[in-house]
């Protein structure tokens, strides 16, 4: 199996008011999956999308969650 990178990963803004954009170039007709994670590692959001033609902006609405630091 070969894994592919991204050219490039965006996720914006920083810091957020609780909704978050990511912006992927790179990964042609791939399922991706992304989750979040809090500070004590629990994941707190998954998304699964298809990167179809290689370019993917998603929307993340963490608004609902308490304010701190989460990792993608």
């Amino acid at each position: 199996m070969e894994v592919s990178h991204p050219q490039f990963v965006k996720l914006f803004p920083n810091p957020s008011n609780g909704r978050v954009s990511l912006e992927m170039q790179g990964w042609d007709n791939t399922e991706v999956q992304v989750a979040v994670f809090n500070a004590l590692g629990q994941k707190v959001e998954e998304k699964r999308f298809d990167s179809g033609r290689g370019y993917v902006l998603e929307q993340f609405d963490l608004s609902g969650l308490k304010r701190g630091v989460y990792t993608f």
